[in-house]
């Protein structure tokens, strides 16, 4: 799939996410949290749409792209410990809602048995009456014997009076033990819509995640074909400025070039980058160098068609490429010494025509691997590349 076609699908995936507002209770835990995740996610999709539309340059991008998977990768690796937490909340409210019923469940078989004893004594109460302590008394042999009758009547009342007393208590204990329950449930319920949501966003996180993977991987075939493409430009160019040193060198050194004297290639001439080893992945690969890339010159960023001079006579070879150096001019100074100039806008010479130190050849531009209006400009010697400064005086 192009790179542009991916980037698109990864436009319409992570678009600028729009976070409804949640209007949480204070003590709404669970409705908070699901607002800092969703911003959480907002804030990745904000950033990988940043990666893909305002980061031009391929390597700031793969760099940038590392991050936000890196940021994906713990965000995924935390959404999935909340789901397990959540989890094990559900797991131990549903013991304790197990526990709950078969308290209730015990409970209400003792209360069965106590009512099945009410239901007994009211019946017999509907039988025999109650206590009539004017028979009692009638009754009654002797004193001691009507003392003794009023003491278990006493006892049965009081007894009748225990037993209602404790339904009572006991309706109320099952009837909390119900409300405990219900509230029970109704946590459960939370936590069950709190982690349908916690799996929502986990699902989110990994789609964006293999999306933001998948775009890495084209931009790493995208470097990869600009780095095949750099190495066979510097082996053309080689193979150029051998073959040019060859067929000008005599032509060369007859207008007074070769003498390892150069001007500046621009007035003014600020430099952006000097020569030397270089993180960038873009420039060429260089083995001795610790980063494995050389920078084979120095860029000086000057404005969009600034004039660009000869550092020095020699014969000038024009070239024209849509990668790389873009366009670049070549010029033959004889004596083994060569300068090369890219990036540029356009020409101002011939191919093939003799030029003096100081003559305008080109203009600044942006042409070829450029993200922005600047002159490469190179000195060789023999095919191999010299510090610029060194013969400048930067």
């Amino acid at each position: 799939m192009a790179l542009a076609t991916v980037a698109a699908v990864l436009v319409g995936t992570f678009g600028t996410v729009t976070v409804r507002a949640l209007d949480c209770a204070p003590d709404d835990y669970i409705c908070q949290e699901l607002v800092d995740s969703k911003n959480q996610q907002s804030a990745t999709a904000d950033e990988l749409a940043v990666i893909q539309h305002q980061i031009k340059d391929t390597q700031k991008q793969m760099a940038a792209l590392a991050a936000l998977i890196n940021q994906l990768n713990n965000q995924i690796v935390a959404q999935q410990a909340q789901i397990d937490a959540t989890q094990a909340q559900i797991r131990a409210l549903d013991a304790k809602i197990a526990l709950t019923q078969a308290e209730i469940t015990r409970r209400q078989a003792h209360l069965q048995v106590r009512e099945a004893l009410f239901g007994q004594r009211v019946r017999s109460i509907e039988k025999h009456g109650s206590v009539n302590y004017l028979a009692l008394a009638l009754s009654s042999s002797s004193f001691n014997q009507l003392i003794d009758r009023l003491i278990t009547a006493q006892e049965i009342i009081q007894s009748d009076h225990k037993l209602l007393g404790d339904l009572r208590q006991q309706k109320a204990e099952l009837q909390t033990l119900t409300d405990q329950l219900n509230v029970q449930r109704g946590q459960e319920a939370d936590l069950l819509t709190k982690q349908q949501a916690q799996q929502v966003q986990l699902q989110s996180s990994r789609t964006r995640q293999q999306a933001a993977l998948a775009y890495q991987r084209q931009l790493e075939a995208q470097y990869k074909a600009q780095a095949d493409a750099l190495a066979a430009q510097k082996a053309q160019i080689d193979a150029q400025v051998a073959a040019l040193q060859a067929l000008y060198d005599a032509e060369a050194t007859g207008a007074g070039g070769g003498t390892g004297q150069f001007g500046w290639p621009e007035n003014p001439h600020w430099i952006s980058q000097g020569f030397g080893c270089s993180p960038y992945l873009f420039e060429m690969y260089w083995p001795s160098c610790p980063t494995r890339h050389l920078h084979s010159g120095i860029d000086i960023a000057e404005p969009y068609g600034q004039p660009v001079l000869a550092a020095d006579s020699g014969v000038a070879s024009l070239y024209s490429t849509g990668y790389g150096y873009g366009n670049y001019v070549i010029i033959t100074h004889g004596n083994g010494y060569a300068t090369l100039y890219g990036h540029l806008a356009s020409f101002a010479v011939r191919n093939g025509q003799l030029v003096y130190r100081g003559q305008t050849v080109a203009y600044e531009g942006s042409t070829g691997n450029s993200t922005g209006p600047h002159l490469h400009f190179e000195i060789r010697y023999n095919g191999n590349y010299l510090d610029p400064c060194l013969y400048l005086g930067c």
